[in-house]
């Protein structure tokens, strides 16, 4: 409990009662001591009286037979009381079972209480757990002169009553005691209440309501003359000079505040903890903040650009010297504002603070920069200035006129611009000019002058009258520019406004121009125009291995042979590069147009002699004829620029004449760029993955990421709908770029999921051999560095070899090397130079093409072409994976052949990124692959397991097509038997015997017989004959297939064939 909070009345009250509580305390312990032992002495000295009587005679012996008369005399608290004889018999006793015995039998009677060993006749023992005070005295034969003993007296009495006695009196002792102390308390406190803490108290309320800000309050008067009178009669003077001094602060307070309001700079006063003490009208104004919201407030949050001045507020308190510093801000309109901030150390009664006056300069400030800039600008610029008095005298001129003219400054002042004069302009110009000053304050136009060296030079001079406050003009400023160059400049800029600078032949601007007035004379003469677009071939080489300056020349040369190929009234144009354009005008047939591009082209093909090295080049040419093709410039530019790539694709060298069917397609191609590129902006594409497996353990080691369309109107379109469309163009490279990102990040989320899988990318051509792909390639795997390169498989297709094998395998090899990415050849086999390109190209997968893989069970030749990539790929230490393994059969012939690694519907379909971790948790492997995989079959039952699953394949074929009675493709089926192809190779290679090829030619050949008839008859429409026909046909099927049977050795080979042809039926 904290006193200082507490009244006075409270706090004293507490002391004089606890100062009577220990009085009290004191005093009721002694007397307790006192009031028992007195009680104690009492009971011992009745005690011995009652024996001094009894050796007195006065009392007699048989008293002790009487207990209430004993209790009497001594108390309540005897519990018993005896005398024996000298042998220790009891005599007489308040007992009466005591009597007659000796009092070593007596109950409660200790025998050591008559030794003579005990010297005290008074004794504290405890019988039974009971508390008992003993007194003993000694009795003597009369006339003995207490000589002569002849028994003891004892008396025995109960403690605990004694106790009991002890505390009732020293409880009633102590209330008592308490009640005194309270009523003594109460009487002094409200003594001390009345007649001081009243008193105390209006002194106190007099103090509140000063603090308040009252000063006419007074302390009533209780005409008392002690100490507190007179303290109550100090305190009413002091509040009565409070008061008038107080008034007189006011005023001048108040008059202080309308001299600080009144100035027109802000005044803020801060104390040393930084709080506003002072805020005067005009920081009102700026910050829209009342001063009554800011004082008591830190400055910097009411005014926060002055937060920079907290260390010069600081170091102004702690130096007593002023501080001024400048800032720059915006004001509430965004208008750049300059203020000077001064900073005056103020202490005043011991507080230290400051006063910071702030003051706008915004107007010096803007009057010291433009006169810096008109320094600045007059000795920095480059244009002469001449500065003359009003009777055209020179003043002044700046560095930039010495530099022109070649006159120094002393040469000029104080002389006329007369000195400058050419001659070339007559006085009435100058009159006129000199006139217009006059009237309008102001000439501009072009002057020729002279320098001192006598040179002339064309200037663009600027003269205004400058005026005084009374628009009287006192000086004349002249501002000039040396325009000489441009002046010769200006003939050669005409020039190449209009022509081409290196071959000197109109440009676009010129041609548009001949272009309308073409068009203009073709109308009025009922004449053809015809519109050509020229590109050059095998331009880039030239330039590119011999240099620009070769290729200029070659250009210059080439604009040259056009000249002389075409009519004076022809334009030929040079639109950039190696692009030229032609107007050929009076056009009546396009066997004419024919013959001028002929010899155009003919003239452009001859060789070019530069620089001591032929050159070869030839020309593509578009043609558009106006009116048949009737539109403006852009229009039949750009269809005879689209009949020129179509020459292009031709071979070249050659020309093409428009056409709208193919303006038609090329505007739909336009049109679905368009769209494919928005696609490709609002994330329409997606990438989806296909696993791949290795069937031998089963394992799912990567995926191939195969880009979809998720249209938001047309659904999920594939690649073969939309990627042939963007083949060749910009947006082919962009998409490939967007695959490769979107490949590493989703690796990199799989990795984070703890899924551990390669994923390979399709690369295309274009996208491959383009300048950026290296650096595309290596700037994505930079972003996502957390993925090893090695994960990332860049499937490009072997046609992509076609062009360039050299530059194809450098860019494979530093994709490897470099990058540290793995390369696989994809749709290999379906290249022109397989073999070389497996030798050339350091690829480390070569991808089986799903055609191959997808027929492998209906056409020998896929097997044979299978088999020998298979081959060529183990020869050359490559890696090999088939992709459109759709069947177990599939998988089994891929494994028996010795590929191991597969892809295709058979293993799973392309699935969302978001379907893989679930497709992983699900996938089982299959089982009939890994058992093959395991089972070492001989070579012998690896190709009758091969016969048995094409001749199966082949069986059903044939069957399914006769009892659907369908009539298609019967007899192409018929000749692709793989059995009638290997018996020939099973005899060359002697694999088996003879005697069991020769039966099982045998058997072959009635069945391939009977297939032969089948198809003739249901190809001449003898349907009844084929279904009877049937049975027999396949009765010659089950022979062979015994036949295949009983050769194989294996348990795993002899397994059942029918479930796996049944899913590839």
């Amino acid at each position: 409990m904290k006193l200082k909070n507490k009244s006075i009345t409270f706090k004293y009250g507490m002391v004089i009662i606890i100062a009577e509580a220990i009085i009290l305390a004191i005093f009721s312990l002694l007397s307790y001591y006192l009031i028992t032992d007195g009680m104690e002495s009492r009971l011992s000295q009745s005690a011995k009286v009652i024996s001094s009587l009894i050796n007195q005679n006065v009392l007699r012996l048989n008293l002790f037979n009487n207990p209430k008369q004993m209790k009497n005399l001594i108390g309540e608290e005897l519990d018993s009381a005896f005398i024996t004889n000298v042998s220790g018999d009891v005599i007489y006793s308040t007992r009466p079972e005591f009597i007659k015995k000796h009092y070593s039998q007596l109950s409660g009677v200790n025998p050591i209480w008559f030794s003579d060993t005990i010297i005290t006749n008074r004794i504290n023992t405890t019988i039974d757990g009971e508390d008992f005070l003993i007194f003993r005295s000694q009795l003597f034969a009369p006339g003995s002169n207490q000589k002569l003993t002849y028994g003891y007296a004892v008396i025995k009495l109960k403690a605990s009553s004694l106790s009991v006695k002890k505390r009732t009196t020293a409880t009633i002792f102590i209330i008592g005691s308490v009640l005194c102390v309270l009523l003594t308390s109460a009487v002094l406190l409200f003594v001390f209440r009345r007649g001081i803490v009243q008193r105390l108290n209006l002194l106190l309320a007099a103090f509140k309501e000063v603090e308040k800000g009252s000063l006419h309050v007074r302390v009533a008067d209780d005409d008392n003359s002690d100490e507190l009178g007179e303290l109550q009669f100090q305190v009413n003077l002091m509040l009565v000079s409070l008061e008038r001094r107080d008034s007189s602060l006011s005023d001048l307070q108040s008059y202080l505040s309308n001299i600080i309001d009144s100035m027109p700079s802000i005044l803020i006063g801060v104390d040393s903890e930084g709080q506003v003490t002072q805020w005067n009208h005009e920081a009102d104004n700026l910050t829209g903040i009342k001063s009554v919201n800011a004082i008591g407030h830190p400055f910097t949050q009411v005014f926060p650009r002055l937060a920079a001045e907290s260390d010069n507020i600081k170091l102004a308190i702690k130096t007593r010297q002023q501080q001024i510093s400048s800032q720059a801000y915006r004001d509430k309109n965004n208008k750049l504002k300059y203020e000077c901030i001064t900073i005056y150390p103020l202490t005043s009664n011991g507080i230290e603070g400051a006063v910071i006056r702030i003051d706008d300069i915004t107007e010096q400030k803007q009057n010291e920069e433009k006169l810096r800039l008109s320094s600045l600008v007059f000795n920095d610029m480059h244009d002469g200035v001449i500065i003359t008095d009003i009777h055209k005298i020179i003043v002044d001129v700046n560095p930039a006129f010495c530099e022109i003219t070649g006159y120094s400054r002393d040469n000029v002042i104080g002389k006329s611009p007369t000195i400058l004069s050419s001659g070339m302009q007559k006085n009435q110009f100058y009159n006129d000019m000199w006139g217009q000053i006059d009237r309008d304050r102001y000439w501009q136009g072009e002057v020729w002058n002279k320098k001192k060296n006598g040179d002339l030079y064309a200037e663009f001079l600027s003269i205004s009258a400058i005026t005084d406050e009374n628009n009287d003009i006192i000086n004349y400023a002249g501002i000039f520019t040396d325009i000489t160059e441009n002046k010769k400049h200006q003939e050669k800029l005409q020039f190449m406004a209009h022509y081409d600078v290196l071959t000197q032949l109109p440009n676009r601007a010129l041609f548009a121009d001949r272009f309308h007035k073409a068009i203009a004379h073709s109308d009025r003469v009922n004449m053809q125009l015809a519109v050509c677009f020229l590109d050059l071939d095998n331009f880039k080489p030239v330039n590119d291995t011999y240099g620009h300056e070769t290729g200029d020349l070659l250009l210059i040369e080439v604009a040259e042979r056009i000249k002389k190929s075409i009519r004076e009234e022809d334009t030929i144009s040079r639109q950039g590069g190696d692009e030229f354009t032609l107007l050929l005008n009076d056009i009546e047939s396009f066997s004419q147009c024919e013959r001028t591009l002929e010899r155009i082209h003919k003239a452009l093909s001859l060789p070019y002699f530069i620089n001591g090295n032929t050159h070869n080049i030839t020309a593509s040419t578009g043609i558009t004829l106006y009116p048949d093709d009737n539109g403006d410039i852009d229009t039949l530019l750009r269809h005879a620029d689209q009949a020129m790539y179509k020459a292009k694709q031709l071979g070249r060298s050659c020309y093409q004449l428009f056409n709208t069917e193919q303006d038609l397609e090329t505007a739909q191609k336009n049109h679905q760029l368009s769209e494919l590129e928005l696609a490709l902006s609002n994330n329409e594409l997606c990438l989806y993955y296909q696993p791949k497996v290795n069937m031998k353990t089963g394992k799912v080691f990567g995926v191939e990421a195969l880009i979809r369309w998720i249209h938001p109107e047309k659904g999920l379109i594939p690649p073969l709908d939309f990627l042939p469309i963007i083949e060749g163009t910009e947006l082919e490279i962009k998409v490939g770029g967007w695959v490769i990102n979107q490949a590493l990040q989703q690796l990199e989320d799989w990795n984070r999921q703890g899924i551990d899988l390669e994923v390979s990318v399709n690369i295309s051509s274009q996208h491959l051999q383009s300048p950026a792909f290296f650096d595309q390639l290596n700037d994505a795997l930079d972003k996502y560095s957390s993925i090893n390169s090695q994960r990332l498989q860049l499937e490009i297709l072997e046609s992509s070899a076609l062009g360039d094998i050299q530059a194809v395998s450098g860019i494979i090899k530093s994709c490897q090397n470099v990058l540290g990415v793995k390369v696989a050849l994809d749709d290999f086999g379906t290249g022109y130079s397989s073999l070389t390109h497996m030798k050339n190209l350091s690829a480390n997968t070569i991808k089986i093409d799903q055609t191959f893989v997808r027929d492998i069970l209906d056409d020998p030749q896929d097997y044979n072409i299978i088999e020998g990539i298979i081959g060529l790929a183990h020869s050359f230490n490559r890696e090999v994976i088939a992709e459109g393994v759709e069947t177990e059969a599939h998988g089994i012939m891929l494994l028996i052949m010795g590929c191991d690694e597969a892809q295709g519907y058979g293993i799973s379909r392309p699935i969302p990124a978001a379907d893989i971790a679930g497709w992983l948790n699900n996938y089982t492997p299959n089982e009939t692959w890994i058992a093959y995989a395991a089972s070492n079959l001989t070579k012998q039952d690896e190709k009758i397991t091969l016969l048995k699953l094409t001749l199966e394949k082949w069986f059903a074929n044939i069957t399914n097509i006769l009892m659907t009675m369908q009539d298609s493709g019967l007899s192409d089926y018929v000749v692709r038997c793989h059995l009638a192809i290997w018996l020939n190779r099973f005899k060359q290679e002697k694999t088996f015997q003879k005697s069991w090829l020769d039966e099982l030619k045998s058997s072959h050949d009635v069945m391939f017989s009977l297939a032969e008839q089948l198809v003739e008859k249901h190809q001449s429409g003898e349907l009844h004959s084929v279904a009877d026909k049937l049975k027999e046909f396949k009765l010659s099927y089950q022979n062979v297939d015994a036949i295949l049977d009983a050769r194989l050795h294996h348990k795993i080979a002899k397994k059942s064939f029918s479930s796996l042809i049944s899913l590839v039926k």
